[in-house]
């Protein structure tokens, strides 16, 4: 496969895209929702984009709180379902064991 772009790279999630030489087969990788987030231009402009509170999206970047399912369908709707919940869920059940 030829890679063609790469969008991010940090600490745990980034996105690539990658096709064979005849351009079929597209692979999205997983993206953090962090990062996505950042990626539409911080929590204000997908909160407005999106329907979603401001105060909400930055608890969902700080990992105060979990997407609640409609939340995660609009979400997985507008990022082609590129977000990585398994990896939130995991960064969120890892932040919250610390306070138990």
């Amino acid at each position: 496969m030829t890679r063609i772009g790469v969008d991010f790279d940090t600490k745990r999630g980034y996105s690539c895209l990658t096709m064979n030489e005849d351009f079929h087969n597209v692979v999205l990788k997983k993206v953090s929702l962090q990062n996505w987030i950042r990626s539409k231009g911080g929590a204000s402009k997908v909160a407005a984009t999106y329907g979603f509170k401001t105060r909400t999206v930055n608890a969902w970047l700080y990992l105060e709180r979990y997407p609640r399912p409609k939340s995660i369908l609009t979400i997985n709707k507008a990022s082609d379902n590129q977000v990585d919940f398994k990896l939130l869920a995991e960064e969120y059940s890892e932040k919250h064991e610390e306070k138990l």
